[in-house]
């Protein structure tokens, strides 16, 4: 896809409906581009929404520009969850970056490789307690929360 947005870390999202079922039984591959100069917790692409009972898959950057991403039964201090984060920081350096996520299926924080501008880089697990389902209702969302919150401020494109 060669779309790109670009985003005012306020409010913006772009939703495509709910259209990305995947559990936490099938392997998965995301992968987009994205510059930023923030430092704020941003969304690229997921399908969770920010409150307990949210379920579904968020890949994003944590406040100080470190990748992560969330596979969750529900958002409630990462009960039943797998969250995984890069060692990588400082990505809201104005450059252009790819990050691109595996998730071999397993429900284990052992089954997911991150890959920053075609390097595999090291992770931390901060939950590796997913054991039920992740799918939920909520609408594929690129640039923050379905319904809103947690904005990208930057561009991001080139998703899959």
């Amino acid at each position: 896809d060669t779309t790109t947005w670009i985003f005012d870390g306020v409010d913006d999202v772009v939703t495509f409906g709910d259209v990305h079922d995947y559990e936490r039984t099938q392997p998965l591959t995301l992968s987009i581009w994205f510059r930023t100069t923030s430092s704020s917790t941003q969304i690229l692409i997921g399908n969770t929404q920010n409150d307990s009972t949210a379920r579904g898959i968020q890949l994003f950057l944590r406040s100080g520009a470190q990748l992560a991403l969330i596979l969750a039964n529900n958002n409630n201090a990462f009960a039943n969850s797998l969250a995984v984060n890069s060692t990588a920081t400082g990505l809201n350096d104005g450059s252009v970056h790819h990050f691109l996520a595996t998730y071999a299926g397993t429900s284990l924080a052992s089954g997911v490789v991150f890959y920053l501008d075609g390097v595999a880089v090291s992770t931390t697990t901060a939950s590796n307690s997913l054991t039920a389902t992740i799918l939920g209702t909520n609408a594929l969302a690129v640039g923050g929360f379905p319904t809103g919150g947690s904005s990208a401020n930057g561009l991001v494109f080139g998703f899959s």
